[in-house]
């Protein structure tokens, strides 16, 4: 069964994704104690390129509290989504998302969330495509170490933040690979900051730090509006760049982000040199 998704909502921690042993191709049962949900979708920060074409074949996630007789070299993985999903990362800015998975768990204590992909992997730069490898995408799969807990009854929704530019790197040989790195926030635990840049003209980049991670967005170049998506709780200091014309920069301190809410903070006009 395969899907297309490009599904407006929600976005963003850091993780690096790299490669494991042991691998299963079916869910383990559920185990007795009660179940609750899980979602996953998926945002990307723009990039430097015409497309970033993912396929995403599976969505594993690995318990940790799994029973005794499931301990073995390949135990309490469950599988949460078999149906391949082909993603245009580049899409998923602005509030868009593609859902990879929502289902249900047994409750009890998790470790990772493993994405395994396929092989229509590619890249599209000035028109042209050319193949994407991803080193274990199809074998061990894209392990993001992520503990959490499914609570019986409960839902617990996550966004993998994708940075496809700073994932895809050209080898000598022209040949392209990616090394991804995504982040993964709760959403509960976030908000999100929106807000227009005008003139429109400006092409404004906005940009902010999250921890140790630089997050950008870009005016939309008809209306001037731009938004960032699941940031963690806290202050941000909003910086303004224009990308065309000669215009001052700018920065908006401490703006407040709290969790499930949208901050606005209305019209923010560039002055010219």
């Amino acid at each position: 069964m395969k899907k297309m998704l490009l599904i407006p909502v929600l976005a963003l921690l850091v993780i690096w994704a790299g490669s494991m042993t042991g691998c299963s191709d079916s869910s383990t049962e559920p185990t007795a104690g009660g179940t609750g949900s899980m979602r996953i979708s998926m945002i990307d920060a723009p990039g430097d390129y015409d497309e970033v074409n993912v396929e995403v074949i599976r969505v594993e996630v690995h318990r940790g509290d799994a029973p005794d007789e499931e301990k073995d070299d390949d135990s309490g993985w469950y599988t949460i989504d078999v149906d391949t999903t082909y993603v245009d990362l580049l899409t998923l800015t602005n509030g868009n998302s593609a859902t990879l998975a929502d289902s249900t768990l047994p409750s009890g204590y998790y470790t990772q969330i493993r994405l395994i992909l396929g092989d229509g992997n590619n890249v599209v730069v000035d028109g042209v495509a050319y193949d994407l490898e991803v080193p274990s995408g199809s074998n061990t799969g894209l392990k993001l170490n992520h503990p959490f807990t499914i609570d019986a009854g409960a839902i617990y929704a996550v966004t993998l933040d994708f940075d496809a530019d700073k994932s895809i790197h050209m080898t000598g040989n022209g040949q392209y690979k990616m090394k991804p790195v995504i982040r993964v926030i709760v959403d509960q635990t976030s908000g999100s900051l929106e807000g227009v840049v005008e003139p429109v003209e400006t092409r404004a980049m906005v940009w902010t730090t999250a921890g140790d991670d630089t997050l950008t967005a870009y005016a939309d170049t008809l209306s001037g509006a731009f938004r960032f998506e699941m940031l963690p709780v806290g202050d941000y200091d909003l910086n303004f760049t224009a990308t065309a014309g000669t215009y001052r920069d700018s920065v908006v301190f401490d703006i407040p982000v709290t969790a499930g809410e949208t901050n606005d903070i209305g019209t923010m006009t560039l002055e010219t040199e």
